[in-house]
């Protein structure tokens, strides 16, 4: 769903011109990507647990968004973090 002012709609024209039908092949290769909680570790840094996170880029800067840290944040071992995991 879209939402724009009366006769400014064609500011989505290329995001739904970027739009097609999945092939069932296609379809059958997507993965879900799930939110998980999970406990920091005694030996867990912002980069080891960024490193698990379920993207091919920026991993480090989603698990810092996500979680709302800084790149020189430390983590203490019993806090709870979100990550994103297949």
């Amino acid at each position: 769903m879209t939402i724009s002012q009366a006769g400014s709609a064609s500011a989505f024209d290329g995001m739904f011109r970027s739009m097609k039908r999945l092939s069932a092949s296609e379809a059958g290769d997507v993965r879900p990507r799930k939110l998980n909680v999970i406990t920091v570790g005694s030996g867990d840094t912002v980069q080891s647990l960024a490193s698990r996170m379920a993207y091919p880029d920026a991993k480090l800067e989603r698990f810092l968004v996500l979680n709302g840290l800084e790149a020189d944040s430390r983590l203490a071992a019993g806090q709870k973090v979100k990550i994103v995991t297949y």
